[in-house]
């Protein structure tokens, strides 16, 4: 846990406390991905201009809510996107309900904080390439490891 605490700070430190270079962010970056990927399968990182979120488990399925979650809380997702939220006619990833945009049940859903219901009857890349539409339309950076 120490050298977690460690790296997070010196990253923190890095990214807004000096004028290092792009190089010292990036490898920085690296350094605190690499110890946080021991004991955890998915990991995400949630950048800001002001902070550093981490979401990690062993989990896709928790991972992925956990994300939807901080962006929905912190980030305002539910102001960026249509709800009901879906990419075609029929599945909804984002909704008031646990509905598809055909009015049929989602066949695994969350409820989010927000009373929001994210689709989890999704593949691997497809939870990834959500998580990544998501953080871009809410104007943050996203790093992951586990992922692929």
């Amino acid at each position: 846990m120490y050298c977690y605490n460690h790296l997070r700070d010196s990253l923190n430190s890095v990214l807004f406390n000096s004028s290092n270079s792009k190089v010292d962010v990036e490898c920085t970056t690296v350094l605190l991905l690499v110890a946080m990927t021991e004991g955890s399968e998915y990991i995400v990182r949630i950048i800001d201009k002001k902070s550093l979120k981490g979401i990690e488990g062993d989990s896709q399925v928790d991972v992925f809510v956990d994300v939807i979650e901080t962006l929905v809380q912190n980030y305002n997702l539910e102001n960026k996107v249509s709800i009901p939220y879906g990419p075609g006619s029929k599945r909804a990833i984002l909704n008031s309900l646990p509905e598809n945009l055909d009015g049929s049940e989602m066949r695994s859903s969350r409820e989010l904080s927000s009373g929001l219901y994210v689709n989890t009857n999704l593949n691997r890349e497809e939870k990834l390439r959500y998580i990544l539409r998501f953080a871009s339309m809410c104007e943050v950076d996203v790093q992951y490891s586990g992922w692929k």
